[in-house]
């Protein structure tokens, strides 16, 4: 076999080869292939878009939550604080009414004293009671169940500015004087 029949040779199994490629089932599997292909790349496409978008979407919810708390905080503490003046004007107050009583207590009869004493005694308890519950801040929440909040001891006000509805958690205070809440709607501040 001379060197050009062996390239006639190997000419023709390339175009038999090739004829192959026509053929109805290499042809669809090379469509397939084609398309399983192209598929793959979008759906890796999408995936990294979608995993984007939701990292994206994540953060921002996270810094909408972050923004959130530390409004409701910094709501929290200035109630905190304003608690903590009203218990320190009341404390000055009762303390300088127990004093005034103990002033009187000495030119009293033995009647007056008593009724003075247990008078001293109800001063120092109520005292005690502001020192003790006016520093917590009192929690709020919208209108909602009537019966689950009730049985939590949460408290219904309405706001006296918006007419708006929410409910106070109760259960932590016990002093007989008014307390301040603020309407979780308007901002306005309500006795309770």
């Amino acid at each position: 076999m001379t060197p050009e029949e062996k390239y006639i040779q190997l000419l023709e199994k390339v175009n038999q080869q090739l004829d192959i490629w026509k053929n109805p089932y290499g042809l669809m599997v090379t469509i397939l292939t084609l398309l399983v292909a192209f598929l793959a790349i979008v759906v890796a496409y999408a995936i990294f878009r979608q995993g984007a978008d939701y990292n994206k979407k994540l953060e921002n919810d996270r810094k909408a939550y972050k923004k959130e708390i530390d409004r409701y905080l910094s709501e929290q503490s200035k109630i905190i604080k304003h608690n903590q003046l009203i218990a320190d004007k009341l404390n000055k107050k009762t303390d300088k009414i127990i004093k005034e009583y103990k002033n009187k207590l000495e030119d009293s009869s033995a009647k007056q004293k008593k009724k003075i004493e247990e008078t001293i005694a109800r001063l120092e308890v109520e005292r005690i009671k502001v020192d003790k519950d006016n520093f917590e801040a009192i929690s709020v929440s919208p209108n909602c169940s009537v019966g689950l909040d009730s049985l939590l001891g949460k408290k219904f006000c309405t706001c006296s500015y918006c007419k708006y509805g929410f409910y106070v958690n109760d259960n932590t205070y016990t002093s007989s004087f008014a307390k301040s809440v603020t309407c979780p709607k308007c901002g306005s501040l309500n006795t309770i």
